[in-house]
């Protein structure tokens, strides 16, 4: 072949596999290096640091990152292991925990936030690959889901799981990282339900929860009379960290409240702790627990925040969860630019 055409090929060639269904695929290394490290070969997605279990969550974040990769035989290698192994309940639901070393459910519960980000993954594989049988498994799922959204206290509000969360009377723990706002959207998009009204008032939640806290904290109880206090149901009340970090990730993925990821973001940050930002504090008084770097933390921090510093991009995190949250983070940034 002459070298003139090889490189108009190997051009060819570059461009089809950056672009895929008209959205540009970010960062593809990084992408299968996730995979490559934390799925099994047959598709279950190893939370590393909780003893190698499996969840709901990471079943999505699995196949979010394998759709965003164009890579249709993992993406279905890890929808086939979650329906084999999590959708075991009669609702619809995914139950949320599998104890891989005893090879069995940990936990028949569900968490909604794992169930919607299957739901999503499920929406932008049909899109992405014309399927409609994946756009037809999502309608099924998101009229699960359904059932965990409430109207309380004059607010749309998403229960955690179908069980546990209103020990205490009429009050509601939930937590503001389940609140996928661009999930939302898509759902508001594609199926019947109250999903805009979900998107807008966990959005109005936020704003009045950072009217009272510094922070927005991993959980919350919602009164009957829409008083907003710090809930104990996990962890201490009032601390804000692993679960709360999603919360400027998903506004901003989603262009919205980005004032508020801001505020929380900005709000996170103590020189004084010598890290680049903190990851577990006290939302009323400014308390450190635990401050940590991990690349996968601090690309949140880049994404939503100017004066954040940079990151490495291309170095993926050690472990699960900040790995995760450092691809999530560039697929965002993908989405922005496609925008």
């Amino acid at each position: 072949m002459p070298r003139s055409l090889s490189v108009v090929v190997l051009a060819t060639l570059a461009l089809s596999t950056a672009l895929v269904g008209g959205m540009q695929r970010p960062d593809s290394p990084l992408l299968w290096s996730f995979m490559n490290r934390f799925i099994t070969p047959d598709g279950a997605v190893v939370d590393t640091q909780n003893n190698g279990m499996s969840h709901s969550e990471g079943q999505g974040y699995g196949m979010l990152i394998a759709v965003a990769a164009d890579d249709r035989r993992r993406f279905e290698q890890i929808r086939q292991w979650t329906m084999t192994h999590l959708a075991v309940r009669k609702d619809g639901l995914l139950a949320w925990s599998w104890n891989r070393q005893e090879g069995r459910i940990g936990d028949m519960n569900a968490a909604t936030d794992g169930d919607m980000l299957v739901a999503w993954a499920l929406l932008r594989a049909a899109e992405r690959w014309n399927a409609p049988s994946y756009r037809q498994a999502a309608e099924r799922h998101l009229d699960a889901i359904e059932a965990l959204v409430v109207k309380h206290s004059g607010r749309w509000l998403i229960k955690p799981g179908p069980s546990g969360f209103m020990p205490e009377g009429d009050a509601l723990h939930v937590n503001l990282s389940y609140w996928v706002f661009p999930a939302l959207q898509a759902f508001a998009k594609a199926h019947d339900g109250p999903w805009q009204a979900v998107l807008d008032d966990g959005l109005k939640l936020a704003r009045r929860v950072l009217e009272q806290r510094a922070v927005v904290p991993d959980w919350i109880r919602v009164g009957p009379d829409g008083s907003i206090h710090p809930s104990s149901i996990v962890g201490q009340p009032g601390r804000s960290g692993f679960d709360a970090i999603r919360v400027p990730l998903y506004l901003h993925w989603a262009g919205l409240g980005r004032d508020v990821a801001e505020r929380h973001w900005q709000a996170m940050q103590r020189p004084d702790s010598g890290k680049t930002f903190v990851l577990v504090r006290e939302t009323a008084e400014p308390v450190v627990h635990m401050a940590a770097d991990h690349a996968g933390y601090a690309a949140i921090g880049a994404l939503v925040s100017e004066s954040a510093p940079s990151w490495p991009a291309s170095t993926l995190a050690h472990d699960y969860y900040p790995a995760a949250l450092q691809v999530l983070s560039r697929l965002a940034t993908a989405s922005e630019a496609d925008a």
